[in-house]
């Protein structure tokens, strides 16, 4: 099972949001662990019942940042991961001024 969502916003920043959700026949410490080694997530940030919550933000290039954030949750059918990347564009001082509605 497979399901995504593509949202963007123009303030108080340009951000593009992907939220997408992934069901798993695989073992849950194997999953878990893919995802924290593939985009270098580290361990947990917190956990509550059989879900644990692994995530990283950091700056990517000139004002261009990127964070991410995957909930991966323990169920009956096999192991959910609930993942949510976003880029973002911080707009210069210049061009906030510039532009007073951004």
């Amino acid at each position: 099972m497979t399901a995504s969502n593509l949202s963007y916003r123009l303030r108080p920043y340009l951000a593009v949001r992907r939220d997408a959700v992934y069901r798993s026949r695989d073992r849950f410490n194997t999953v878990y662990t893919w995802y924290s080694r593939r985009f270098n997530l580290g361990t947990e940030r917190h956990a509550t019942g059989t879900c644990n919550v692994i995530a990283h933000s950091g700056h990517v290039f000139a004002s261009l940042d990127q964070s991410m954030s995957v909930m991966m949750c323990d169920t009956p059918e096999g192991p959910m991961a609930f993942v949510t990347r976003t880029l973002s564009i911080r707009y210069p001082e210049w061009l906030r001024a510039a532009l007073p509605g951004i």
